[in-house]
């Protein structure tokens, strides 16, 4: 069992959530906003994200595909291709319990579990552990700057639990500089994937000025040097 990080004991006490962390951020825009509006991402990148991150799970599809949408807001990603052309088993995880009722609320006739969860707390990293996903899809969780000194442990947690895949994305460039945002390089999200032992990963940027999305595969194809 790891050692407890800051940012592990902080999502066990959602009153103190700092401003600037996940939780804060999406709270506060959930008191000013409503919840279902505090998404904190527009619509076209929303979209976009969503697009790109559909055209990498299609290479893992197969009968009856575990899919954990983790961070999964409001459950939206369920609601795309190839969740809708395909038998996939999909989990949407959220550390936010309005999201996960909200979530609960829009997709009840869809074949989708929500649940509230942190894979820095050892309850859900056991379950993810035992659940063994296919693929694991992280969007928009790496962002904030107040969670960064967690995101090596997180993304290791969640490739380790993945059978085939970890699928997230990350901010590679924001202008104007958000004190909120946390902006990784190419050079430390390489170093992050090396350090969590995948040897075959490929990267998707383009589709928008400010994103990068990685997809850490299990098994070695498709690598990229």
């Amino acid at each position: 069992m790891s050692t407890r990080t800051i940012s592990t004991i902080l999502a066990s006490a959602p009153n103190s959530q700092p401003r600037d962390s996940a939780l804060g951020f999406h709270n506060r825009l959930i008191a000013e906003q409503g919840v279902d509006k505090a998404t904190g991402f527009s619509d076209h990148g929303r979209n976009a994200r969503f697009e790109i991150i559909s055209e990498c799970l299609e290479k893992f599809i197969k009968p009856k595909l575990k899919v954990v949408d983790y961070g999964c807001n409001d459950g939206d990603l369920v609601t795309r291709h190839p969740f809708t052309a395909y038998d996939i088993v999909y989990t949407g995880i959220d550390l936010n319990h309005a999201f996960i009722k909200l979530a609960k609320k829009r997709h009840i006739n869809r074949n989708a579990r929500f649940m509230v969860g942190n894979v820095l707390m050892e309850e859900t990293n056991d379950w993810l552990i035992r659940h063994r996903p296919d693929v694991i899809i992280a969007s928009g969780v790496l962002c904030y700057r107040a969670g960064a000194k967690s995101y090596p442990e997180l993304v290791c947690r969640l490739f380790a639990a993945a059978g085939e895949a970890l699928i997230f994305n990350v901010l590679v460039d924001t202008k104007p500089k958000s004190r909120l945002m946390h902006v990784w390089s190419k050079h430390k999200i390489l170093s992050l994937v090396k350090a969590c032992g995948c040897r075959a990963w490929d990267i998707k940027h383009s589709y928008l000025p400010n994103d990068m999305t990685i997809v850490m595969r299990k098994h070695l194809t498709h690598a990229v040097p």
